[in-house]
């Protein structure tokens, strides 16, 4: 099991059956990122959601009867994410010199605001 994995279900126990529905998963073909992923999707999704968090567990997760599913969810959700923004938060559809312009401008401002600063600490 990865560190990410681990990190997520930390709370769960790292006991022999939960590690055995895990390496089920694994040896029908998924990656360890696709599990992390679902992982990180149902955690986000059932925290906060009375209904569904009792069902936050590794037997609901991993089970064979779910997870292909969950994984589609996880990727539908991840696919919209990117088609909305790009890695750096900006809108997608800008530019490259609309993008450029932008990190000029807000340099500018980083650097203006520092002269203001410094002349601030001067007086």
């Amino acid at each position: 099991m990865n560190g990410s994995i681990r990190r997520l279900v930390r709370d769960l126990k790292n006991v022999e059956s939960n590690r055995k529905i895990i390496r089920a998963r694994i040896n029908e073909g998924y990656s360890k990122s696709e599990l992390a992923k679902v992982v990180e999707f149902k955690s986000k999704q059932w925290k906060d959601d009375p209904k569904m968090n009792p069902y936050l567990r590794i037997t609901t997760i991993f089970a064979p009867n779910h997870f292909g599913n969950y994984l589609n969810e996880a990727n539908g959700y991840s696919k919209i994410i990117n088609i909305t923004t790009t890695s750096d938060g900006q809108r997608a559809g800008k530019t490259p010199e609309e993008i450029a312009n932008k990190e000029a401008e807000h340099l500018k401002e980083i650097e203006r605001r520092a002269q203001e600063a410094k002349a601030n600490n001067e007086h």
